[in-house]
């Protein structure tokens, strides 16, 4: 049994009368030991030894059962961990994903509602500038080994024995959330301002030029750092306040960093409502025009009139050009807008003149602002000169600014 602890053993005797108490003593009761006293027959012997060789043999195959069932198990989680894994990783650099991210969130933040006196953690995000002009000009190929290359610089960042400054955090994360998107999760901060250094290194490091194939290009970024404590409840709160301190550190100008506070927060709550009100008033037309005589100061005369769009938000009050023509801008309607008041005010203007004193002596101009946007459209040429006929208004007296 030292050799083979499987092997069937019958021990045959003649000593009947024998006390077997201090064999049994020592090899104990299994099915693996049988007694055979004498007298038996030989018909008994073969049959115990057929039974017996059955027994051992099924028992081998069971065995390999269980075997090939232990290796069909461990293949089978390996496989669930591969894909599990899979999962929770970018196809393009490695690097965990979103859901990865959203997970480790989740689980960092249930670690601080138990515990509120935990050190701090901290997400940066970031993304690259002037990467999509880098991947349009150069192809999605250049843009990936970029992309790739900016893995690798983040991943330098958050190891412990950077040559740079050590980072006090426990732990350190690169996550890529998609597109030119990257977060970087600090755990068990010694102190936030480290996290400020984590942030400022990233910055230096992707500021150095790339290698790609036979060009070297140059990126930037900015850094929006979020803290997490016991008082952040939700992953996508954590990962929304980075972004929000992300784009206020963009528009502080390139290469900065944000930390974010709750104004941002409500400055952005802010521009949503802006932005559904100014969509309102776009579907409604619910604007204003004024118009600001262009007066010759040598003679007095009244030259032309240019035209000044007004709007008044939801609590009547007027919202200042500078600031909602930009986000009119931004979410697309500029080209909407301005057609309305091009046609508005040639609709109104020859009424307005007749009003005019000296309107008859000499011809006065319509003068109305145009956004560049609306300059690239390729249609904007064929939408004017449709207004025109619309209107029937005379375009020698059109100005547009």
């Amino acid at each position: 049994w030292t050799i083979d602890p499987n092997l069937q053993v019958v021990i045959c005797t003649a000593y009947s009368d024998h006390m077997w108490d201090d064999v049994l003593a020592r090899l104990g009761y299994n099915d693996r030991l049988l007694l055979l006293r004498k007298p038996f027959e030989s018909d008994e012997v073969r049959q115990l030894a057929l039974a017996l060789s059955e027994k051992s043999r099924m028992a081998t195959i069971q065995q390999q059962k269980v075997e090939d069932l232990g290796r069909e198990i461990i293949l089978r989680r390996r496989a669930e961990d591969t894909m599990r894994d899979m999962a929770h990783r970018d196809a393009l650099t490695s690097l965990p994903n979103r859901q990865f991210l959203l997970d480790k969130l989740d689980s960092i933040i249930r670690r601080h509602q138990h515990r509120p006196d935990l050190p701090q953690d901290a997400v940066l995000f970031l993304d690259l500038d002037n990467f999509k002009i880098i991947n349009d000009s150069l192809g999605h190929d250049a843009g990936d080994e970029l992309l790739n290359q900016v893995a690798s610089r983040l991943q330098e960042c958050v190891r412990e024995h950077d040559t740079a400054t050590r980072i006090a955090s426990e732990e350190g994360q690169t996550v890529r959330l998609g597109g030119d998107e990257f977060v970087v999760l600090l755990e068990r901060l010694v102190e936030p301002d480290d996290a400020l250094h984590v942030a400022d290194r990233i910055v230096n490091r992707i500021a150095e030029p790339f290698q790609l194939g036979d060009r070297i290009v140059t990126v930037g970024t900015s850094v929006g750092v979020a803290f997490i404590n016991h008082e952040i409840r939700d992953a996508n709160d954590a990962l929304r306040n980075a972004d929000t301190a992300m784009y206020r550190a963009k528009h502080s100008g390139k290469g900065q960093i944000a930390i974010f506070d709750q104004t941002m927060h409500e400055a952005v709550v802010a521009r949503m409502e802006l932005e559904d009100q100014l969509r309102r008033a776009v579907e409604r037309c619910d604007f204003e025009l004024h118009y600001q005589p262009i007066v010759n100061l040598t003679s007095g005369a009244i030259q032309g009139v240019e035209v000044l769009i007004r709007w008044r938000n939801g609590t009547g009050n007027f919202v200042p050009p500078c600031q909602f023509i930009p986000i009119v801008e931004e979410i697309g309607l500029i080209g909407q807008v301005g057609e309305w008041v091009l046609e508005t005010a040639m609709n109104e203007f020859g009424y307005l003149v007749g009003e005019l004193p000296g309107a008859d002596q000499e011809p006065i101009y319509l003068g109305v602002n145009v956004s560049p946007r609306q300059l690239g459209d390729l249609l904007f040429l064929s939408r004017l000169n449709a207004i025109i006929d619309r209107t029937g208004f005379c375009r020698r007296h059109l100005k547009l600014e």
